[in-house]
């Protein structure tokens, strides 16, 4: 499961209809926010010209030729694009948006990153709508345990009120609610309890990909017993990818079958657009040794 199949699972739950579009289309949804990024700044360029300036400058870099200035600037802002939606997805806000694009060595003032939450705010309007719809309705069920010491590995305490948020494959999360904090990073006890705020959104994303990569999992080792000639296993797996060794002489027919089976068990819950890019080609995912991923 890549990226782009993850915030997939995040379009089919919310119905943004700009995310749909894209995945309809086969469009770049990163130069999608990329176009309305480059027009507050003053660039009147539509959609399909930043994929032909784009296209022009991958192919000068590729050839050693000299590139041109607006295709650095179209490249460097879906860059920029495609960090702030994978923060927008579990609502990072502003000084967490900032200090993640420190972790790139890119450097924006707080100011620049509100308005670039307020330009994902208006872009993807369907998927904000969604989130605040979900945790409101997270924060209204009130599950009290008090009646066992329970606490996590650290020992805190987990007696107290929980919400619960479910994703995609009806997975449920039971969300110990706590205080939340005012402006200043301090409790705010004036204020009721709720649900941990990014944690729960998260929940929605990852505990859909989990119960569908657990599933394709399932599915492809029977495969592996059944084809014994490929000698295929899967020796590691994290919540976005399946690491398999088979054979090399099967490699591609290894490959085929895995993609085949994971975009059929997406397919089950992903349905309003297609689960996979376009040009998606299950033998890119062929490499010799790990360090080639």
């Amino acid at each position: 499961v890549s990226q782009s199949r993850y915030a997939r699972i995040a379009a089919q739950m919310s119905g943004d209809a700009t995310m749909i579009a894209a995945y309809k289309e086969g469009l770049d949804n990163h130069l999608v926010m990329a176009e309305r990024i480059l027009k507050g700044q003053g660039y009147n360029y539509s959609y399909n010209d930043l994929v032909a300036i784009r296209h022009r400058y991958k192919d000068a870099l590729k050839k050693g030729e000299e590139t041109e200035e607006i295709g650095a600037l179209v490249e460097e802002t879906r860059d920029i694009s495609k960090i702030c939606f994978y923060a927008f997805l579990n609502q990072s806000g502003a000084a967490t948006l900032q200090q993640t694009f420190l972790g790139y060595d890119i450097e924006f003032s707080l100011e620049y990153c509100k308005d670039l939450i307020d330009i994902l705010r208006e872009v993807y309007s369907g998927l904000f709508k969604f989130i605040k719809t979900a945790i409101k309705q997270a924060n209204e069920v009130n599950v009290c345990i008090d009646k066992f010491n329970y606490a996590d590995v650290n020992g805190s305490p987990l007696t107290g009120e929980y919400g619960m948020i479910r994703g995609l494959c009806n997975s449920r999360n039971f969300a110990l609610k706590s205080y939340p904090l005012d402006a200043e990073g301090k409790v705010d006890k004036k204020r009721p309890k709720q649900v941990p705020y990014t944690d729960s959104i998260s929940f929605m994303w990852l505990s859909s990909e989990k119960s569908m990569i657990a599933t394709a999992m399932g599915l492809i080792r029977l495969l592996f017993q059944k084809k014994v000639e490929w000698d295929a296993y899967i020796c590691n797996f994290a919540h976005d990818e399946i690491n398999i060794i088979c054979a090399a002489q099967y490699a591609e027919e290894v490959a085929v079958a895995v993609d085949n089976i994971i975009n059929s068990v997406l397919g089950k819950f992903i349905t309003l657009f297609p689960v996979t890019e376009l040009d998606n080609d299950p033998l890119k995912t062929i490499v010799e040794d790990w360090s080639k991923k």
